[in-house]
């Protein structure tokens, strides 16, 4: 009986897939789960057509793998238009009031952690994955700090939300669609993502170091306006 069931198996799995089906396994690995046994997999096989590492299936048909990536490719900008409708209109209405002009900005980055990064990173294994996880994480950072002189200029708000929504959802969605296809691909980590890395994180401690001394320099002169008036 093992070996009748051990050979349908394989039969079952190397037979032409029905289009429901097909559908199906292309919904699950949109979730970063396998098409045929729906558990999460931390391998690259569903973008590469390699066999699952939890049940060993794998999908005959060419071309999955760029599937997955076009229609994650296809849902994201669908998305892009919606979120920066909704958070440029917000911003609009926030302008007047400083603090809520970042609102708008903060749930752009969660929409685009949700829809976009999450899927996507699911697809990657191991080391890239991690690779790609730090280098959005800096990406992003030092991009909603620059948004953050919305606070110093409420009423170019609406104009600040919009480009970084822009920034932010462009830039990264096109950075993990590139990192899908070399994942696809089966591609070792190149020495380019390691410099996107690093770039990323050398933006972060620039803007840092910017607000730093803009910071410093203001209180040096709040500090010489006191002693000026004699308050100090």
């Amino acid at each position: 009986m093992g070996g009748i069931g051990a050979a349908g198996q394989g039969a079952y799995r190397t037979a032409p897939t029905p289009p429901r089906v097909l559908e199906h396994g292309l919904a699950l690995a949109l979730r970063g789960r396998c098409p045929f046994c729906a558990e999460v997999t931390g391998s690259p096989g569903i973008l590469s057509g390699a066999p699952c590492d939890v049940c060993g299936g794998a999908y005959p048909e060419d071309g999955f793998g760029a599937r997955v990536r076009g229609e994650l490719a296809a849902m994201s900008m669908e998305r892009f238009w919606l979120v920066l409708g909704l958070t440029t209109g917000v911003s609009v209405l926030a302008a007047p009031l400083s603090l809520l002009a970042l609102l708008p900005q903060l749930g752009a980055l969660i929409a685009f952690r949700v829809w976009v990064v999450g899927p996507c990173l699911a697809l990657l294994a191991g080391r890239r994955r991690r690779v790609a996880r730090w280098t959005l994480r800096l990406m992003t950072t030092w991009i909603l700090t620059l948004g953050s002189l919305a606070l110093f200029f409420p009423c170019a708000a609406p104009i600040e939300t919009a480009l970084m929504v822009s920034a932010v959802w462009l830039a990264g969605r096109r950075y993990l669609m590139w990192q899908l296809a070399r994942e696809e691909a089966r591609e070792p980590i190149a020495g380019v993502e390691w410099l996107l890395l690093l770039l990323a994180a050398g933006l972060v401690f620039l803007v840092l170091a910017i607000a730093i001394g803009v910071a410093s320099t203001l209180f040096a002169a709040w500090q010489g306006f006191l002693s000026c008036v004699g308050l100090e």
